[in-house]
């Protein structure tokens, strides 16, 4: 499978082990992504979560200072950023992934890790990645092509200005100049 942009991926796991038995066994580029970070305690993690901005993040559940669903927790409530939650334990534990679908998680794995599944999960959650991406850039483009509208058929106001400049790029002189034409 071709993805069009690689999507970032964040590995938290107390067992180094296992992170880098993550790194071996899947194939990230084949399912859109890059990893992008690691760290072995959700502490760590949420520092950084918040640096390194991932679509992704992929952790255990039980790990020192601060575990899994609360990191989760603390990046849902405590961020503007809204990574995509992919949970790997060995415990099978359904008051765990009931919590954690509470929070959005995506999926919630087994150890040890089927290769086949957790790849399934993975172009899965890149494709939509992708398709909320290209909404997203679709939305903006419509809003600009509406404000461009109203300013050449003159009905435009400072907002419309503004937002044609943001999207854009261009100053403020050449936006008059296109009011007044």
């Amino acid at each position: 499978m071709f993805f069009w942009s690689v999507h970032n991926v964040f590995l938290v796991d107390d067992d180094h082990f296992v992170r880098k038995g993550l790194l071996r066994l899947i194939d990230w580029e084949k399912c859109g992504f890059k990893v992008c970070a690691e760290a072995d305690n959700g502490e760590d993690a949420l520092e950084l979560i918040l640096e390194r901005k991932p679509d992704l993040v992929v952790t255990d559940i039980r790990m020192p200072v601060l575990d899994g669903l609360e990191l989760i927790k603390s990046t849902v409530e405590s961020t503007n950023l809204k990574p995509n939650f992919v949970i790997v334990s060995g415990y099978n534990d359904f008051k765990y992934a009931q919590q954690a679908m509470r929070y959005g998680v995506q999926d919630f794995i087994l150890k040890p890790i089927d290769k086949d599944e957790f790849e399934k999960t993975l172009i899965r959650l890149a494709d939509k990645l992708r398709t909320e991406k290209e909404w997203k850039i679709n939305r903006e483009k419509r809003v600009a092509l509406t404000a461009l509208e109203e300013i050449l058929i003159g009905e435009t106001n400072e907002e419309n200005c503004t937002i044609l400049q943001q999207k854009l790029n261009i100053a403020n002189a050449e936006v008059l100049r296109m009011r007044k034409n």
